[in-house]
């Protein structure tokens, strides 16, 4: 997915120390070399840095050593990647081309309109300035959201068809 542009465009803009870790597979070296150009134009604060593909395991232990989960999506269908962020503690900051509408609601997070990079630009830099105690007040209400939802037998059943429908081919 090329999502890595926008968010990138939006942490040149941040006026706070950021530290961007980056997670996943290369799958198209040409738009990668164009987020590579990106990220050499960042400004000095800002440091991003690319740790290839997490085996399954580690994944909840890599992501709670994170203050927030960016992922300014075009598009999901569930967001699983998502739902592993706040399971594991992480809020998370989004597009608003997911299911997870709620999150401003709950405390858990952030969604946001794609046209709209400043409003991504605020809430990096509000989640800089947030105290110690606010953080850890919301990473158990990240993880807590995330046990509901994994509680939820809708979302269950949709999941399993998802994966289902996937497996077999559609």
């Amino acid at each position: 997915k090329k999502n890595l542009d926008f968010a990138l465009s939006v942490l040149k803009e941040v006026s706070v120390p950021v530290e961007f870790n980056m997670y996943g597979l290369v799958d198209d070296e040409s738009y990668w070399n164009q987020c590579q150009d990106i990220i050499t134009g960042l400004p000095p604060h800002v440091v991003a840095k690319y740790h290839g593909v997490v085996d399954h395991q580690s994944v909840e232990r890599v992501m709670a050593q994170h203050d927030l989960f960016f992922l300014p999506t075009h598009g999901e269908n569930y967001g699983h990647a998502i739902f592993e962020a706040l399971a594991a503690g992480v809020p998370v900051l989004i597009s608003d081309q997911t299911p997870w509408q709620d999150l401003d609601q709950t405390g858990v997070g952030w969604v946001r309109k794609l046209d709209d990079a400043m409003a991504f630009k605020q809430v990096i830099e509000q989640v800089s300035q947030t105290s110690e105690e606010e953080r850890i007040a919301q990473r158990q209400k990240a993880n807590q959201y995330a046990q509901k939802v994994s509680e939820n037998g809708d979302i269950k059943t949709l999941n399993y068809r998802l994966f289902s429908r996937a497996l077999n081919g559609w």
